[in-house]
């Protein structure tokens, strides 16, 4: 599995609960922008018009060598079963829940996007969050201080 981009700051951003994968809905050109690494996740989410579900605010760079016209932003159709749609619809329901995406991989060939339900952190839970990471962090080179046999 090749992964082409991911969203680093969706950890950190939104308490991720429950994850989906689903194809995109891609014209030829975007494709190959993609497989050369030149999509954008860190400002796109999903949202359900129609009872259909779309990525917005991702960006695809455009190809140099290109002549046909290339809209970079445009609005991008998820490819889910009804079913998952109308379960994430239920889901998303709440105030400050939504669906982002996390990453872009290939998968059999295809371009899959793993998007997530998440809710929207407060600044107290995201400081929160870095305390927990120092702790973890500091933790882990005490572990391997006494590992190695070195001073505590």
């Amino acid at each position: 599995m090749k992964v082409f981009s991911t969203n680093k700051k969706a950890h950190y951003l939104y308490e991720i609960s429950e994850k989906f994968e689903a194809g995109m809905s891609l014209e030829g050109w975007e494709v190959r922008s993609i497989r050369e690494g030149r999509l954008n996740l860190n400002q796109a989410h999903a949202k359900i018009k129609d009872g259909e579900l779309w990525i917005i605010g991702s960006h695809i760079a455009p190809l140099p060598q290109s002549s046909e016209s290339q809209d970079s932003t445009r609005d991008r159709k998820l490819l889910l079963k009804k079913k998952q749609i109308l379960d994430i619809d239920r889901k998303i329901e709440p105030k400050g829940v939504t669906v982002v995406p996390l990453k872009a991989y290939q998968s059999r060939g295809r371009i899959k996007i793993e998007i997530a339900i998440g809710k929207g952190r407060t600044k107290a839970d995201k400081r929160s969050r870095i305390l927990e990471e120092l702790d973890r962090r500091d933790a882990k080179e005490s572990v391997k201080r006494a590992m190695r046999g070195g001073d505590y």
